[in-house]
């Protein structure tokens, strides 16, 4: 008995040294950096933990639309900036940029700038 014990033993710490162990991937999480808006146009920079990441912007709350593919910036693998124009001047935008790798989202809110005279 004793003998039948002492080899289960070793079956099982042999068994727990070698499990494999995974861990979940980086989501594409949405960091807003940076916002800017002139009278006709809104760009809004994208940081993300992620890799492989690919975001879409949607603005006044359209999602029956496709929406705009935002680009890649610079040399980072991470950095995105998304331009929506051209939009009316003045008028408040509810702006949404989603990945469309796993559905990660932001929402905002931009004003236009007024146009110049």
């Amino acid at each position: 008995m004793l003998r039948c014990a002492a080899s289960y033993l070793v079956v099982v710490l042999f068994w727990g040294h070698f499990r494999i162990q995974t861990t979940e991937g980086v989501g594409c999480t949405v960091n807003i950096t940076e916002i800017n808006a002139s009278a006709d146009s809104v760009l809004v920079k994208v940081n993300t933990p992620g890799s492989g990441c690919n975001f879409t912007v949607f603005y006044n709350e359209t999602p029956h639309t496709d929406g705009l593919d935002c680009d890649l910036f610079g040399d980072s693998s991470n950095a995105y900036t998304c331009e929506i124009n051209p939009l009316e001047a003045g008028t408040l935008y509810s702006l949404v940029v989603q990945s469309k790798s796993d559905g990660e989202r932001a929402v905002i809110a931009v004003r236009t700038g007024k146009k110049k005279s």
